[in-house]
This record gives structure tokens, C-alpha cells and sequence, in this order.
């Protein structure tokens, strides 16, 4: 199973970990239970730091951002590449690329890209100078049901 389904940008991580557009806290809560992390100190901060998951031959840290109550939107740092503890920026963004199933624009220049996708954007900002690179996707507002009109 690849690690991002691109249709609906639910995320799989090895370890089990699933996170899905829009899930409610409480399940996101049960998900970081189930990942190893602390939900202790969690207060009404509006946001859920996940520890290090297994993914796609490394290891990525997520940080949920919820509105309303629901996932709206995922940061995912860059922990290890296979072996290595203290990847590159170059490294980490070609991971990242990696696990999003997805090519990159600008791997010369390094520019910060946006990626249009069904669920909504991936977001990939490299800085070299602090040797890091992060990935967001952000995920459109869920379409509300129409109600049935009477007429």
C-alpha cells in the first residue's frame, strides 16, 4: 500500500498509523495512542504532534493542524532517509518526493512547489541553509451535503 493515496490524501504509515482528510479529534487522538505518542499537555492548542512513523524506507514526524475540531491540514518532517539520522535537504525533499508519489519540478534550483492534487495541495519548502525540508498537505473543505429540495 503506498503511503499516500493521491486520489484522497489519506496517509499510511508502516507502523499502522492512518490519517485521514478531515477525521474528527477524537479519532486523531486514538491514532496518536496507537502511534506511541503523549496526549497528555494536549489542551485546546488546535494542533497534534505525532512522534516519528515508519514510512517509505524512513521515518517522518507529522504535525496535525485541525479546524474545527477536524483534521484540515498535515506538516510532515523529515526524521531519517533508510540509514541515515541527519539527511541533507537534498535528501530529505527527494524523500519527501518519494512519498508523494510525485516528480520534482525544480530539483536544480530547489524552489519551493506547489502541488495540485484532488484532496487539495501539497505544499514542498526546502531551506538549504538550515539543511531541511517539510511537506504540507492541505486538504480542500469537505463539500457539504446538499439537502434534498421539495418542490
Amino acid at each position: 500500500m503506498p503511503f499516500l493515496d493521491t486520489k484522497t490524501g489519506m496517509l499510511t504509515f508502516e507502523n499502522g498509523v492512518c490519517l485521514v482528510p478531515h477525521m474528527e479529534k477524537a479519532e486523531l487522538l486514538e491514532a496518536l495512542c496507537e502511534a506511541g505518542g503523549n496526549v497528555l499537555g494536549e489542551g485546546e492548542s488546535g494542533a497534534l504532534a505525532f512522534p516519528a512513523c515508519p514510512a517509505a524506507g524512513g521515518m517522518l514526524a507529522a504535525l496535525c493542524i485541525l479546524w474545527q475540531e477536524r483534521l484540515r491540514s498535515i506538516s510532515l518532517t523529515v526524521v531519517s532517509v533508510g540509514q541515515k539520522t541527519a539527511p541533507s535537504a537534498e535528501q530529505q525533499r527527494a524523500f519527501l518526493f518519494h512519498c508523494f508519489a510525485a516528480k520534482d519540478p525544480c530539483p536544480d534550483s530547489r524552489q519551493n512547489c506547489i502541488l495540485s492534487c484532488e484532496f487539495g495541495n501539497i505544499t514542498l519548502c526546502t531551506d538549504p541553509r538550515v539543511g531541511s525540508a517539510i511537506g504540507r498537505l492541505s486538504y480542500h473543505e469537505p463539500v457539504p451535503e446538499l439537502a434534498a429540495h421539495s418542490g
